[in-house]
Parts: structure tokens; C-alpha cells; sequence
């Protein structure tokens, strides 16, 4: 088996002279962006199989088979942590102008709230020094980007964590299933879960289109059910990679 992730970089013209050489190995390719973002339509034909993250990309190619991202094992383990809670909604995130606004907005609707917002925007010194020669200037950025563990610790600590996809994005983020893979509260700027079996309004609050306040949605508890159990370990590493290679 080849299993390319994403594979741009990979042409056409290698993929059939591999097969020519290697007859027997199966090649199976997964995008985990939408084609109009990284375009990789012209693959396609030379693999034996394609999957995709972002269900609009199906009326591309017959075949072409969905399948969201996953959690890994270092979430699932956050579930049963004892730490203290300190924060009532974590947001980590690479600087960009939406996402920059978004927060503010979000900043604003729980400005006469108790709930403790926990920031880490990252953004290179020097793209920071680029933005602020346009007459941008970002607060709170932070240089260094925050290492797995960086991450993990902040999760355990966290409530609720906000996820801000870029614009114009369907697919459903890595952080969509490390959050629910962990057992936390989801705020989402993205619709598209909606759709998912992994959706449940108790743990998933979606921007723009939830009736509840975000105030009211923080605070309220949670009960992990059966059901809400199993349907989140559809989305755990173990059953993606039982669905990649059937």
C-alpha cells in the first residue's frame, strides 16, 4: 500500500510509471483540503482509491469517498484528567485578519460575563512586521507556535474550545474531533458539523446559527451518553484507518 496525504506535490506522470513498476501495491489518497484550495482533481484516475474531508468536493469525480479527519489517542486520554479547570473557553489558532475579527466579536458578546476567554494567536515576528508596515497592528500575537504537548496542556485546563476554520472552508478541522475526541465543549464558526453523526447540541455550539446565547451554552453541563460515546469514536484514528484501507 501507498497512502499519500494530500500528494500535491506528487504528479500525474509518477503515479503511472509507480504502477507500471509496482502492479500489485495499492495506491489510496486522502485530501484533507477541498480542491479548490489545493487542487488535485488530475490524481485522481491514477490511484485506486480517493478520499476527501470536504463533502462538496463529490460531484468532482464518482470516485471520490468521504471521510472525515480523526482524534488520536492524546485526546481520548484527556477525558478522565483531573486538572483544574481554569479556563472557560480556549481558542489556538494561527493569526489572520477573520479569524483576528471573529474573536473580537466573540470577545464582545462575553464582555459582561464570567467566562475567563484564553487566547494563543500565533503569527511570525516577521509576518507580524509585515502586517504593521501595512498599518496592521494585531494585539496579543504570540511568535512561537505552541508544541503538541504546548497544546495538550492547554486542553486540560479548558472547558470549551473555539474553532475558527479559514473562510470558505466545509470540511471539518482536526480541532473539531481533538475537542470532542476529549470530551470538551465545541464553539464552531462551521456549519458543516451539523450534518455529522457526531453533532449534539449539548456539546456543540455553531456560530450565527444556535438560538442560545454563547454565555448561556458555556455554562450549561454536560452528561456523555452512551450514545454520544459511540458516535464520537467514529471519529477516533483506529476507525479512520479501518475505513482508509477497508
Amino acid at each position: 500500500f501507498v497512502l499519500l496525504i494530500k500528494g500535491t506535490a506528487i504528479t500525474s506522470d509518477f503515479l503511472k510509471q509507480f504502477k507500471i513498476e509496482h502492479p500489485n501495491t495499492k495506491i489510496i489518497m486522502y485530501q484533507w483540503d477541498s480542491n479548490k484550495i489545493h487542487p488535485y482533481l488530475h490524481l485522481v484516475d491514477f490511484v485506486d482509491s480517493c478520499f476527501v474531508f470536504d463533502s462538496s468536493d463529490l460531484v468532482l469525480h464518482p470516485k471520490l469517498k468521504y471521510l472525515p479527519l480523526f482524534f488520536i489517542d492524546s485526546y481520548k486520554l484527556l477525558r478522565h484528567v483531573k486538572d483544574v479547570k481554569n479556563i472557560d473557553l480556549l481558542h489556538i489558532g494561527t493569526l489572520h485578519e477573520g479569524r483576528y475579527n471573529q474573536i473580537k466579536e466573540i470577545e464582545k458578546q462575553l464582555v459582561n460575563s464570567n467566562i475567563k476567554f484564553f487566547i494563543y494567536l500565533f503569527l511570525p515576528f516577521s509576518g507580524w512586521v509585515k502586517q504593521l508596515l501595512k498599518g496592521k497592528i494585531y494585539f496579543r500575537v504570540k511568535f512561537k507556535s505552541l508544541s503538541q504537548s504546548g497544546i495538550l496542556t492547554l486542553y486540560k485546563r479548558s472547558r470549551a474550545v473555539l474553532d475558527i476554520p479559514q473562510i470558505g472552508q466545509i470540511g471539518l478541522t482536526l480541532r473539531t474531533f481533538e475537542v470532542l475526541g476529549a470530551y470538551k465543549k465545541l464553539v464552531t464558526t462551521n456549519t458543516s458539523i451539523l450534518n455529522e453523526p457526531i453533532y449534539n447540541s449539548e456539546l456543540v455550539y455553531v456560530i450565527k446559527h444556535d438560538k442560545r446565547t454563547l454565555d448561556e451554552f458555556l455554562k450549561s453541563e454536560v452528561k456523555i451518553t452512551n450514545e454520544i460515546e459511540y458516535k464520537i469514536e467514529l471519529y477516533s484514528i483506529h476507525n479512520w484507518i479501518n475505513q482508509i484501507f477497508n
